[in-house]
C-alpha cells in the first residue's frame, strides 16, 4: 500500500520538493544583497546598541526589494495548494476512474487504504509546511533583525516556523473532507480553495482580537519616549488622540499647530490643545504564543476534517 501511494502521488511529492527548491534558490540569490548591506552599511553595529534608532540605515534595508516585501503576504496562501491538488482529488479521483472497485475489493481493504493514504500524505503535507516556514524565516531574518518587518506582523507571523505546517495539514484535511462530500474532483478542489482562502484571511483579523495590542498615550512634553521596541509591530492607526483616546484628525492638528517655526514650538502647541500621540503595537514577545495558537486551532480543525472525510468515504457503498 505504501508503494501504491508513492506511485499515485509521486508527482505531488516531487512538485512540492521542486517548489521548495525553487523558492530556496530565489531567496538565496536575494538574501546575499541583504546580508552584504547589513554588514557594510554599519547597520549590524548600530543594531547592537539598543538605544540607537538606526532609522536611516533601516530605511536603506527597507529599500532592498520593496516589491518583494509587498508580495510576500501572498505566500500565506501556498498551503492551499496542498488541499487543492493533494487532498481534494484523493477520493474523487478513485471514484471517477473506477479504480476504487479494484483497490477496495482486494486484500488491502478500504480502512487500510484510507489510513495509509491519510497518514503518508498528511505527514508529507506537514513536512512541506515546515520547509516553507524554515525557508521564509531564513530569508526574512535580516529584515526582522533590522526592524523592517516584525515577526508578529499581519501576513508575516503565519509565514514563519511551524505555522505553515499546520496550515498545510488543515488544507489537506479540508480537501479530503470536500472530496468525501462532493465525490467529484473539480467541485472538491474549488470548495477546498474557497474555504481555505476565506478561513485564512478571516483568521488574520480574528487573531489580533485574541491578542489585543498594547497602547501608550504620550504627552508631547514628556522627556522619555514610551512605546514599542524595534521588532514590535506598530499598528498603522491615527497618531493623534485626545486624553480619553479619541482620534483627532491630522488635518485638524495641522490647522492648529502647523507650520510651527521649531519642533519645540510644535510640541508646545500640541500640549496646549491637549493632543497626545497614540501608539498601538503588538509585542514581538507574543510570537510563539501566536504560533502555538495556530497549531492548536488549525491542528484540531485538520483532525476533525480528516475524520469527516474518512467517515464519508468509509460509508460510501461501492
Amino acid at each position: 500500500m505504501i508503494w501504491l501511494t508513492w506511485r499515485q502521488h509521486r508527482q505531488h511529492l516531487l512538485a512540492g520538493l521542486t517548489l521548495l527548491a525553487a523558492l530556496g534558490a530565489a531567496y538565496a540569490a536575494l538574501r546575499g544583497g541583504l546580508v552584504t548591506y547589513v554588514r557594510d552599511s554599519g547597520l549590524s553595529i548600530c543594531l547592537a546598541q539598543p538605544d540607537e534608532g538606526c532609522g536611516h540605515l533601516i530605511d536603506g534595508l527597507r529599500e532592498h526589494y520593496p516589491t518583494l516585501l509587498d508580495l510576500l503576504p501572498y505566500l500565506s496562501l501556498v498551503p492551499a495548494l496542498v488541499g487543492v491538488f493533494v487532498g481534494a482529488p484523493m477520493v474523487p479521483r478513485e471514484l471517477e476512474r473506477g479504480t476504487n472497485r479494484l483497490v477496495w475489493t482486494q486484500s488491502v481493504g478500504r480502512t487500510r487504504w484510507l489510513l495509509t493514504k491519510l497518514g503518508l500524505l498528511g505527514a508529507a503535507s506537514v513536512l512541506f509546511g515546515l520547509g516553507l516556514g524554515v525557508i521564509d524565516r531564513w530569508f526574512l531574518s535580516p529584515y526582522v533583525a533590522g526592524g523592517v518587518v516584525s515577526p508578529v506582523e499581519r501576513n508575516i507571523v503565519g509565514l514563519l516556523d511551524v505555522a505553515p505546517a499546520t496550515y498545510c495539514l488543515f488544507a489537506f484535511g479540508l480537501g479530503v473532507a470536500a472530496g468525501g462530500l462532493t465525490r467529484r474532483t473539480l467541485p472538491a478542489m474549488a470548495a477546498a480553495l474557497a474555504v481555505f482562502v476565506g478561513v485564512r484571511l478571516g483568521w488574520e483579523s480574528l487573531q489580533y482580537h485574541l491578542f489585543p495590542p498594547l497602547h501608550a498615550l504620550v504627552d508631547h512634553s514628556a522627556a522619555v519616549p514610551v512605546g514599542p521596541g524595534r521588532q514590535d509591530w506598530v499598528l498603522p492607526v491615527s497618531p493623534f488622540v485626545s486624553a480619553d483616546g479619541t482620534p483627532i484628525d491630522d488635518t485638524l492638528v495641522a490647522r492648529w499647530c502647523g507650520p510651527a517655526p521649531t519642533k519645540q514650538a510644535y510640541q508646545a502647541c500640541l500640549v496646549d490643545h491637549g493632543v497626545f500621540s497614540a501608539t498601538y503595537w503588538e509585542p514581538a514577545s507574543r510570537f510563539w504564543a501566536m504560533q502555538w495558537l495556530d497549531v492548536a486551532v488549525f491542528g484540531a480543525a485538520a483532525v476533525a476534517l480528516l475524520l469527516v472525510g474518512a467517515v464519508l468515504t468509509a460509508r460510501r457503498r461501492g
